[in-house]
């Protein structure tokens, strides 16, 4: 118990190292890319990059909140189109303007703000010739003083003055020039200073008096600086309530979202209009200037940036936003009034003839240009009746029929009855107010004015009038505005509201009073309208401010401080977690900032940068994934690079996209081994050049290492002629101890073919012993630091290796171990051999001979795969002497009869004929060489003849050569006795050469060495084709027939062929081969289970071959317990039914040996190697 205690302690500390290092590995390289991150990341927030996307959300999301509560009080006089169509083209006189200013302090308008209006210098005359000008200027010189004459004459800069001095409310803006974008401190004042040069006296003075009225100390130093600017008249100065500058500041995206609430011109700092505007709702007496805000009273805190502009909290679009009055509505009210004061000035009973009283009434309201002339006469003969309704009322008994009778009105016309009857109770309550000084409740005021009988409608404009009368009264104006008739309320359609206006409307509210119409006025695209009027600007900054739904921005460092965090966060967690792992969590990170930003914003009104954190978290992922990318695939180039000729392309594959599917650190995992080597390597390669003999082993090693990929094997190292591969690493396999027999059984059927193929091209024959082991190995990487290899190491290896060479002992060639027995079970065919001492241990393991594969089995693993693709390119590639090793190899093998045999068998018995040609071609070719490379060689040792010449050659060549001679002569053909000869003149060249190689340079005795050794090695090759054949050998006779003519040809008429001309022919042939073999290997993809189904019968043990298991198991048994004469008894029926059963034939033997031999009694009938 305390073992394992101390062994799990031991897990826990090595998988917190693992994990620190893992931990540490990866936080090194999120600093490393995250801090190139945050420097790139940073240049782009630095450079704006992301300022149009971030005003692109700012206005999505104005439109997406609730709008900012609305301070009811705040109101604009627009001088719309129609209000021009009305009154004339702009500039209006100053006397509308005065007269607007009259009515609304008439009315208790808290302010009446005139907004970008210049009135920078005096009102010009508006006479239209100057003939009356110079009128006027006589009669004033004249008189001294302003007489009746004069006074015909309009003074409307006199009369605004008065208006602004008498109504005490009026708060004038004017207008700032600013500098170019990116003019330095310098420029600016350099721009001001040359402006300045320029000014008449009468602004030079202006600004000096704004300099001492409206000057503020205290003020940052980096709000923004003008460079002109155009503040009122002085006079105009002197009676206004307040006077501020007006300037839109628009963003780089061309919206308007900031407005300056300061501005400094040549060391002064001034305050806007609308801060103005703001301290006086809020009664605010002082400004103190904060580090990002300003304080207004001490209680409104108003958040700005560095140079002083406040972000606008807009209420919506312009028709939603507040009460926006037309000017021509407000003209009717002034138009009224005016009527009503003319007619005031006037008594009926002084009057010659009080009828004239209405064309005086209309001339009035003409001389006004506000209204249409048809509007100007109703409102005339309306006030004209009206003056003489009220004065007959107030001066007879009569009742208001009987009034109206009187003066030919029609007493039953409900609309002039209303109006009668406001005159009588409207007199009446005045009268009562002046009595008790109290105001009558309207029904009461109904019942004792003995208004009478009324309908509902009359009812309802009596109390519209009802109101408006107690207002005046209220505000001590009821003598101003008789007769005590009123206009009912206008109804004002703006968007979805409808509003109520009257006179009394105005009262307590801040009128910002200014232009709207088309081309009059500023117009800027804002969060709710593309072209929003400007005169909506200062309405919304002084709404902003006084309901306190402040928009507050996130100091500028915020927005790299944001990004690095989220960078950093982000790009970690996605280098440590899994790449859906890691999206989730950079999704999870964007949705709730944009969750964080959208709460902050509707909610609190701060504004959080957007974009750039989300663009940090974007790119940190992107950067991760691309990072991962990277080393993925330098993990798959590393996994390419060790594995990528060991394994198959889909192995491959599979390796690449899931490395963590195999560890190469050393670990334990069962595996089965694979060891092959070719027997007799050493006496081919005797025979062939070294080009030929890699040639050969390339022809064995490629279709054998296709074979054990094809079966998720892994090639371990190729040791000169052997393979040693392994199955089950370095991906796990449970199948893989009978995939490692699958594989061994059909490399030995592949083998046959190569055999053929071999033999055919180069006159040798090859063959292959296998052994095959299942075991626990350790597997991993090993090697030095520059080399690693992967492979595996223990007992069960070497058992693996020790069970090829094992074959000699039985002459089998496939050995398979307990262990893979045991596992491939029922997907095989056995023979138990006998038991073998082997491994480190030496101990006594039992030997099977693998024999077959089980065909419902083989068909059960490959149904539905496709063919592999090293199979199908192997044979698209296939040389011609194979093509010919395949037709004698299925003209040969026993198999069931199936189409795709036939096809098969069909497509290299028509390629036969080209593979033969192009063998014969080769034949030509092969002589050539020889002959004209032996020419070649000879006549270049010549050339050194007065090097050797008067030397004897060693005995050994001059023996040799004396032997060939002697045998070229006695040789019954001439094919013999040329071989024969051109041995001669070879060993006559070696012979020369070991006597010039000290007397010519070494590059010259390399190259005659080599050429030697190659023409030997051709010489041998030639012959071993022409004597190997076997008589039954058709093909093989053929050629070697063929190469007989070609060496005995004298005269070379055989060989007249131009070596590039039979070059040609063989690239020809192999084309027209390759073409064929391509598109039946193409076919074959469709195909994959008709040819698996046709592979599936090449290694089933056949029901003859079944019967030697059984017999040779039957003498074994025999062997053990010493009954040599039955076990021999039994070994020769083996024999019988398998004529070539090595096994057997090895047991007999065996048995003759230990019959003379003296055993031990513990003897196990184990061999030893």
């Amino acid at each position: 118990m305390a073992g394992r205690i101390r062994a799990d302690k031991e897990m826990i500390k090595n998988i917190e190292r693992k994990a620190a290092v893992f931990f540490k590995v990866h936080l090194r390289t999120g600093l490393v890319i995250g801090c190139a991150l945050s420097v790139l990341l940073s240049l782009t927030i630095y450079l704006r990059a992301f300022e149009a996307l971030e005003f692109n959300l700012l206005n999505k999301a104005f439109l997406k909140k609730n709008a900012p509560a609305q301070n009811q009080e705040i109101v604009t006089l627009d001088i719309d189109d129609p209000s021009l169509a009305y009154v004339g083209r702009w500039p209006w006189s100053w006397n509308i303007h005065a007269m607007t200013l009259d009515f609304l302090s008439m009315h208790g308008a808290r302010s009446t703000v005139l907004v970008d209006m210049d009135f920078s210098r005096e009102e010009p005359e508006r006479l239209s010739n100057d003939s009356a000008v110079q009128l006027r200027k006589s009669l004033q010189a004249s008189a001294g003083k302003r007489g009746p004459a004069a006074s015909l004459m309009p003074d409307a800069g006199m009369n605004f003055y008065k208006s602004v001095e008498k109504s005490g409310n009026a708060v004038f803006s004017y207008a700032l020039k600013q500098p170019l974008p990116g003019a330095s401190a310098a420029e600016v004042k350099e721009a001001a200073t040359q402006k300045e040069k320029l000014f008449l006296p009468d602004k030079v003075a202006a600004i000096e008096f704004l300099k001492k009225q409206s000057g503020i100390k205290g003020a940052p130093k980096e709000i923004s600086a003008a460079i002109d600017m155009d503040p009122p008249v002085i006079r105009i100065m002197r009676s206004a309530k307040k006077t501020g500058f007006n300037a839109i500041d628009l963003d780089p995206d061309g919206f308007a979202r900031r407005y300056p609430l300061f501005a400094e011109y040549q060391g002064t700092v001034y305050p806007s209009v609308a801060l103005n505007v703001a301290t006086d709702l809020l009664n605010a007496e002082r400004t103190v200037f904060g580090k990002r805000h300003i304080e207004l009273g001490g209680k409104t805190k108003v958040p700005v940036d560095s140079e002083g502009r406040m972000l606008i909290n807009w209420a919506g679009a312009y028709a939603d936003s507040f009460t926006h009055v037309p000017f021509n509505l407000l003209s009717s009210f002034i138009a009224l009034q005016a009527a009503k004061e003319e007619a005031s000035k006037h008594s009926l009973q002084d009057m010659p003839d009080p009828m004239a009283l209405q064309e005086i009434i209309l001339n009035r309201l003409s001389a006004l240009h506000m209204l249409p002339d048809e509007q100007c006469k109703y409102i005339s003969t309306v006030v004209f009746v009206s003056t003489l309704i009220e004065f007959y009322l107030r001066n007879t008994p009569n009742t208001i029929e009987e009034v109206l009778d009187s003066l030919g009105v029609d007493a039953k016309d409900e609309q002039w009855l209303a109006l009668g009857k406001q005159i009588q109770v409207n007199n009446f309550l005045v009268g009562a107010y002046k009595k008790s000084k109290k105001v009558l409740p309207f029904g009461e005021l109904l019942e004792k004015s003995r208004a009478g009988k009324i309908s509902k409608n009359i009812e309802g404009q009596l109390k519209d009038a009802y109101a408006q009368a107690v207002f005046y009264l209220e505000n001590g104006n009821i003598e101003k505005v008789r007769p005590l008739f009123f206009d009912g309320p206008k109804k004002l359609t703006l968007g979805k509201r409808v509003i109520s206006v009257s006179p009394a409307f105005f009262k307590n509210k801040t009128v910002f009073y200014g232009l709207t119409a088309t081309g009059l006025t500023a117009q800027h695209a804002t969060p709710f309208l593309e072209r929003h009027p400007m005169l909506d600007v200062v309405p919304n900054v002084v709404n902003t401010i006084v309901t306190g739904s402040f928009i507050s921005e996130a100091p500028p460092w915020a927005k790299y401080a944001m990004s690095a965090f989220y960078l950093f966060g982000v790009l970690f967690l996605a280098l440590v977690l899994s790449p859906f792992k890691g999206l989730l969590f950079a999704s999870l990170a964007a949705v709730f900032h944009c969750s964080l930003s959208w709460s902050l914003f509707i909610n609190q009104g701060y504004l959080l940068p957007v974009v750039p954190p989300l663009s940090a978290v974007v790119v940190s992922y992107g950067a991760a994934l691309f990072y991962r990318y990277l080393q993925e695939q330098k993990e798959k180039r590393k996994v390419r690079g060790m594995f990528s000729t060991m394994v198959s392309p889909e192995v491959l594959r599979m390796m690449e996209e899931n490395p963590a599917a195999f560890r190469l650190a050393g670990e334990q995992r069962e595996a089965t081994m694979f060891s092959s080597d070719v027997s007799g390597f050493t006496t081919i390669s005797e025979g062939v050049t070294a080009r030929e003999l890699a040639n050969i082993l390339n022809i064995y090693l490629t279709p054998m290492s296709n074979i054990i990929m094809s079966y998720n094997g892994y090639i371990d190292k190729y040791e000169g002629d052997a393979i040693k591969a392994e199955f089950g690493v370095p991906l796990y396999d449970p199948d893989h101890s009978w995939k490692a027999c699958f594989s061994a059984l059909y490399q030995q059927e592949e083998l046959k073919v190569i055999q053929r193929m071999i033999f055919l091209k180069y006159g040798v024959s090859i063959t292959a012993r296998m052994g095959v082991n299942t075991g626990i190995v350790t597997a991993g990487n090993m090697g030095s630091e520059k080399r690693m290899q992967y492979t595996v190491m223990g007992d069960a290896v070497t058992i693996a290796e020790e069970l090829e060479p094992a074959n000699k002992l039985f002459e089998t060639w496939i050995a398979i171990g307990p262990a893979t027995h045991a596992q491939a079970g029922e997907f095989i065919d056995t023979r138990y051999l006998n038991n073998l001492i082997m491994g480190h241990a030496h101990q006594s393991l039992p030997v099977y001979e693998l024999t077959g594969w089980n065909k419902e089995k083989y068909i059960e693993y490959w149904s539905g795969k496709p063919v592999p693709e090293l199979y199908l390119e192997a044979f698209k590639k296939m040389i011609p002497e194979k093509v010919i090793a395949y037709d004698d190899f299925f003209a040969s093998k026993q198999l069931p009869d199936s189409k795709m045999l036939n096809d098969i068998k069909a497509l290299f018995a028509g390629l036969r004929p080209r593979a033969v040609e192009y063998m014969t071609a080769n034949n030509i070719l092969s002589v050539l060489f020889v002959r004209q490379e032996l020419e070649g060689l000879s006549a270049s040792i010549r050339k050194n003849e007065n090097l050797y010449s008067g030397i004897a050659l060693p005995g050994l060549y001059a023996n040799d050569i004396s032997m060939l001679k002697e045998k070229s002569s006695a040789a019954s053909e001439e094919w013999g006795r040329v071989l024969l000869g051109w041995r001669a003149q070879l060993r006559e060249c070696a012979g020369l050469h070991f006597v010039l190689k000290e007397k010519i340079s070494k590059d010259e005795a390399d190259r005659y060495y080599g050429t030697i050794d190659i023409l030997e090695k051709s010489v041998e090759c030639i012959n071993k084709r022409i004597v190997f054949p076997k008589p039954e050998d058709e093909i093989a006779i053929k050629m070697a027939d063929h190469l007989k003519e070609l060496v005995g040809d004298k005269d070379a008429s055989l060989l007249s062929h131009k070596t590039s001309e039979l070059s040609e022919t063989g690239r020809r042939l192999e084309k027209e081969i390759h073409e064929k073999l391509t598109a039946f290997a193409e076919a074959l993809r469709t195909r994959a289970d008709e040819y698996h189904e046709f592979l599936s019968d090449f290694c089933v043990v056949s029901d003859r071959q079944k019967e030697a298991p059984s017999l040779y198991a039957q003498g074994h048994k025999h062997y053990l317990k010493r009954e040599w004469n039955e076990a021999r008894d039994l070994f020769k029926k083996v024999l019988a039914v398998l004529p070539d059963d090595g096994p057997s034939g090895k047991m007999l033997e065996k048995i003759e040996q230990l019959e003379k031999a003296a055993l031990p009694r513990d003897w196990d009938g184990a061999w030893e190697e």
